[in-house]
């Protein structure tokens, strides 16, 4: 033997990170939320309100963008290759392509138009239900795919950012 290792073995389980994720998924959603009482806060200086709304805006465009590429990364790798882990993943309805589309409407909330929020309410609930059709295949039938921590971030995610729309709608 020329070289013995003197390291520990290496643990036998993956790491439970569920509660990390959804801690995480909770913290963005809450952000998201909270961005939107801000922005539609009575009694609040304008120029709070205006900020705080376009911090909502970018941040929704950020997220948007991120989901949407990651969406449309997996769809690709579904349909135009043959890789077998691709095939069937879930994490496709929490990463719904169509999120892409939350860049425009975010920027367009930044800058104060209307039809924006009716375009992301559309959008993120679109989103919300695709997520929850994902929890429900998980809880369900369909237990090929250990998805478990990403349901536990996007779940919450897209849960607080649906409130925050809904909000911005109501105003």
């Amino acid at each position: 033997m020329l070289f013995r290792a003197r390291r520990p073995e290496p643990p036998r389980d993956p790491p439970r990170w569920r509660g990390r994720f959804f801690g995480v998924g909770v913290a963005l959603g809450g952000l998201f939320w909270l961005l939107a009482c801000g922005a539609t806060a009575a009694g609040v200086r304008r120029g709070w309100r205006v900020g705080a709304r376009v911090a909502l805006g970018l941040l929704m465009a950020a997220w948007g963008t991120l989901a949407g590429f990651i969406g449309t990364f997996l769809m690709y790798v579904w349909i135009a290759t043959d890789h077998v882990v691709a095939h069937r993943n879930q994490n496709l309805l929490l990463c719904p392509p169509w999120a892409a589309l939350l860049l425009v409407a975010g920027l367009a909330i930044v800058f104060g138009a209307r039809w924006a929020v009716r375009a992301a309410r559309v959008l993120v609930l679109a989103a919300l239900a695709a997520a929850a059709a994902a929890l429900l295949l998980k809880l369900g039938f369909a237990q090929h795919q250990d998805n478990g921590r990403w349901l536990a971030f996007f779940v919450p995610a897209w849960l607080g950012l649906a409130a925050a729309v809904g909000r911005l709608a109501r105003r």
